[in-house]
């Protein structure tokens, strides 16, 4: 899933990346200081974006892990009509208002011109880009990831096209960039649309409903993703302003390539935190508070490896990487780069500080997601521009983002240590979610990656006497045992026998004198649901599939969801 995570996190700056790149080497330094007064307005577009597409998220997965199906397609439905009616609102105020925008954020002179053509047709961009950040975790959850690649590709072959084409050929400036940028997210939108007309999918094609109580939990869930953007926005509008007053154009200039060039550095921790959003809001739905601590183990240890690789990469690579952005003057361009080394130095402390974020925003712990937010994307780095910028000059306020970052990153872990004393290792500076699992009385879990019938049976002795050890009675013993044999070796049966690796990941909880068994394998799609009904009316054969009807027959819910490629079903018993 991170690969996919990395491909997908693309989408979310490819316009600008590409934008970037071909306005510094083709319409000039003049046209790139007005394409970083316009960051802003990009950063309010992913503002919106993100409450949405966060916010989507949390309540989704969520309802996913609770096997709460039609809830889970309810929320996407009402998730999509809010994103499409704020998207035409933002896209037509900032067409309307583009010049006063372009001087809010700072153009003076020439620049004005250039950057509100940009603002206006970036503005025609707006909805499709919100609604692809919308569609992104909508797809993940649903398994789609191929379609997600394909999406990168033809956003990122369109886009490129489109923007030589406007500097080659129709020479429209400033506003062909931002259309072409708006045509390639089209396109990107138009693909993934296509994923509404498949069959057996969790997400089908939306109703336009309004739902207050949805909208409300969406926006609580993914504002402190869209504080991080606003952050941004203000550090951006700051170090503008101030690099302008002090240094003038050209220290805008390389600013703007610098944050162009930090998109790609930024995407693995980006990709990171966005799957353990994902991944950790199914898992909180479950109350797994087990696969929660692994989650955020294994997505640290992919932060350390994956961050620590790209930090040398960029590096080493900053000369060659900046030169495709920039290639004018010599003095402008050593300043560039020095201050991409600089930058490139902070992503281990980035991509741990989203990690944590995005566990509190699924987890429900707002408050703490907030603290991180509000400290990493402004107050931070804003403070370390302020005290190193005034006595060293330029080169310390490229240091600002690695001195924020580590700070952050230090505040909070002492934070979240001091109130979780007890727990081990790396435990202890996992916050844990409040009131989960307060009320399971009793788990077992069990992990299976081999295939036999002599494993199922001792796995359903060692259920009934766990039930038995926790007061369960000799009927609830005797069908829990029951529906676990049946349902792990149903999946060992017809998941195991296409010669890959797969495995089981089996939980029996107690909560409230119910039993419930939830099973989560990696075999193909399999609904257990569907499958029996077509053997539903079957006269001729009545043995035909007994062992799903016997598990069917004897469970009070058994619901089945496909996520994230992974079969999970819930049977209580």
């Amino acid at each position: 899933m991170f690969v996919v995570q990395i491909m997908t996190m693309l989408t979310g700056i490819i316009g600008s990346l590409v934008d970037g790149m071909i306005t510094g080497n083709f319409l000039g330094q003049d046209a790139m200081a007005a394409f970083g007064f316009t960051s802003s307005v990009s950063l309010a577009a992913a503002i919106i974006g993100s409450i949405i597409s966060t916010g989507a998220s949390v309540v989704c997965s969520k309802c996913l892990g609770e096997g709460k199906l039609e809830d889970t397609r309810r929320g996407f439905s009402v998730c999509f009509t809010t994103a499409l009616i704020v998207s035409l609102v933002f896209a037509a105020l900032t067409i309307t208002f583009a010049t006063p925008i372009a001087k809010l954020m700072g153009a003076r002179g020439d620049l004005v011109f250039l950057a509100s053509d940009y603002i206006r047709g970036y503005g025609l961009a707006c909805p499709g880009i919100v609604l692809v950040a919308f569609l992104m975790p909508m797809m993940q959850m649903d398994g789609d990831m191929n379609r997600l690649l394909v999406s990168v590709v033809i956003m990122t072959i369109a886009n490129i096209a489109a923007d030589l084409m406007n500097v080659l050929l129709f020479h429209a400036g400033m506003f062909g960039m931002a259309l072409a940028t708006a045509i390639s997210y089209y396109l990107a939108l138009l693909y993934l649309t296509l994923h509404f007309f498949k069959k057996e999918v969790v997400f089908s094609r939306p109703s336009l409903i309004l739902d207050g109580s949805i909208i409300r939990a969406m926006i609580a869930s993914g504002f402190p993703t869209a504080t991080s953007q606003l952050g941004r926005l203000l550090l951006t509008f700051f170090l503008n302003h101030y690099l302008m007053a002090n240094w003038g154009g050209t220290a805008v200039a390389a600013h703007t390539i610098i944050m162009s060039a930090a998109g790609l550095c930024m995407v693995p921790g980006t990709a990171l935190g966005s799957s353990v959003q994902v991944i950790s809001g199914i898992l909180y739905g479950e109350e797994d508070c087990t696969g929660l601590k692994r989650l955020m183990g294994a997505a640290m240890r992919y932060n350390i490896i994956v961050n620590g690789a790209c930090t040398l990469a960029f590096l080493l690579l900053s000369g060659p990487l900046i030169r495709m952005f920039y290639s004018g003057d010599s003095a402008a361009l050593t300043t560039t780069i020095v201050g991409f080394r600089l930058y490139a130095l902070c992503l281990i402390f980035y991509g741990t500080n989203l990690i944590f974020r995005s566990y509190c925003q699924s987890t429900y712990q707002v408050k703490k997601s907030y603290l991180i937010t509000v400290f990493d994307c402004f107050l931070a780095p804003f403070l370390m521009s302020l005290l190193f910028g005034a006595v060293f000059g330029i080169p310390a306020i490229w240091l600002c983002y690695v001195l924020g970052e580590g700070l952050t990153m230090i505040v909070m872990l002492m934070i979240f240590r001091l109130g979780n004393r007890k727990a081990p290792g790396l435990g202890s500076f996992i916050p844990n979610p409040p009131m989960l699992g307060e009320d399971i009385e009793a788990m077992l879990e069990y992990s299976i990656s081999e295939s036999s019938d002599e494993q199922a049976c001792a796995i359903s002795k060692e259920v009934a006497a766990f039930c038995s050890q926790h007061g369960a009675n000799e009927r609830q013993i005797f069908l829990t045992s029951l529906a676990v044999e049946e349902a792990v070796g149903n999946v060992m049966e017809h998941g195991f026998n296409d010669g890959k690796p797969h495995h089981i990941d089996m939980r029996i909880l107690k909560k409230n004198d119910r039993w419930i068994l939830r099973i989560r394998d990696d075999c193909p799609q399999f609904n257990p649901n569907k499958y029996i009904e077509q053997f539903d009316n079957d006269d001729n054969d009545p043995a035909s599939n007994i062992g799903l009807k016997l598990i069917r027959s004897i469970a009070v819910e058994m619901v089945y969801v496909n996520a994230l490629k992974l079969n999970n079903l819930m049977i209580r018993i």
